[in-house]
């Protein structure tokens, strides 16, 4: 459960984020301290939910055993801005390299060279779809068909149209 500046009453899960995303220090441990970190909240926890995910004291939140010394810690953090702001940028980032599954495919397939978006390949070929089509080279509908795809992606797997 997460609670609020020590309120005895739990928040509701749809505030959860908004919480951790808010708060000017966070004493998150076990499942909550993913949480915590994919917030950049400035984190405080025990060293078994630190070390669950390869986190380092000082650098991507603060860890102390006893749960009265993290509640002490999480006042001095919340005191400090730029403080709290290195920790909660730093935690950020880890979660995001060891929790966030999507950034996690992502960059395996970028590393592949493969489409990091699944229009990627289907888009690559639109050019070769509207020659085949006979579509003149300046026609309205390929300006149209281009302007509505731009934003999105052009690379295609290795040997794909």
């Amino acid at each position: 459960a997460w609670y609020w500046n020590g309120s005895a009453e739990a928040l509701p899960a749809d505030l959860v984020g908004t919480a951790a995303g808010s708060a000017s220090a966070v004493v998150a441990t076990g499942s909550a301290l993913r949480t915590a970190l994919a917030w950049a909240a400035p984190t405080i926890t025990d060293p078994h939910s630190a070390a669950a995910l390869h986190a380092v004291d000082g650098v991507h939140l603060l860890v102390a055993a006893r749960a009265s010394a993290r509640l002490r810690m999480a006042q001095a953090l919340a005191g400090d801005d730029a403080w709290a702001a290195r920790l909660g940028w730093a935690g950020r980032l880890l979660a995001r390299d060891r929790v966030d599954v999507r950034h996690a495919a992502w960059t395996l397939l970028t590393r592949l060279g493969l489409p990091t978006h699944p229009l990627a390949g289907s888009l690559a070929g639109l050019e070769h779809e509207l020659d085949l089509l006979g579509t003149p080279e300046y026609s309205p509908v390929r300006a149209r068909a281009r302007d509505l795809t731009r934003p999105l992606p052009r690379r295609s797997p290795a040997g794909a149209p």
